[in-house]
């Protein structure tokens, strides 16, 4: 799904591949503050965390594979890696029905962005539900839990987007009504305080490069 232009996406499934059901993503932002976005621009960053959505991944024959990215920023011209790019893809060997799967009779543009998240990834691969790409040139599936690169357990979690310059946590619409005055409001503004609290960003000019570099992408 796209992460700009105003609308949040859902998961793409438009493949070659007979088996792909889904793609989602979501960004970490490695504790730096993303002021290169353009204000005048909203984009759909998710959770900093790597996540999965459990009714894809927890189906018959279903199963996922992660891989992640590394994402330079608009205003360094060196092309250095800042943030990183999360890919999951999410697979099914059988008939899929997405309506049944996803448990709405309207389809997946009313649920997707709004989906239950799973950011304990653990049991997911040691069920064999959860794979990624391993190094070299071919690339092998990997499903061994002592070696996942992936596990991140700081950052934001839930939806968020970049806009006007800021970090926004992006409401659970399914609770919100159609003019968009709700007293749910209110508990989003207090969670988006407190994970900013909890996960301060720096600016690019206050770090040292080459530390941040080995702490944040050792899986490249």
């Amino acid at each position: 799904g796209g992460a700009g232009g105003g609308r949040v996406g859902g998961p793409s499934y438009e493949t070659d591949c007979s088996h792909v059901r889904a793609v989602h993503y979501n960004v970490c932002l490695n504790g730096i503050l993303p002021d290169d976005v353009r204000a005048s621009d909203f984009v759909v960053i998710g959770s900093e965390r790597p996540q999965v959505l459990p009714r894809l991944v927890d189906g018959e024959g279903c199963c996922a594979v992660m891989r992640a990215l590394p994402v330079g920023r608009g205003d360094d011209e060196g092309g250095r890696p800042w943030y990183t790019v999360y890919f999951t893809t999410y697979f099914q060997d059988g008939v899929w029905d997405e309506r049944e799967v996803i448990g709405n009779k309207k389809g997946s543009e009313y649920l997707w962005p709004y989906e239950k998240l799973d950011y304990e990834l653990g049991k997911w691969i040691e069920g064999g539900k959860l794979y990624w790409l391993g190094g070299g040139e071919e690339r092998p599936l990997m499903n061994d839990l002592a070696s996942f690169p992936y596990q991140v357990d700081e950052g934001l979690v839930g939806r968020w987007a970049i806009w006007k310059g800021e970090l926004h946590l992006l409401p659970n619409r399914l609770r919100v009504t159609k003019n968009f005055r709700s007293p749910h409001f209110g508990q989003v503004k207090s969670r988006k305080a407190r994970g900013l609290r909890e996960r301060p960003l720096r600016h690019v000019d206050e770090v040292e490069y080459e530390e941040f570099y080995r702490r944040c992408f050792g899986w490249l």
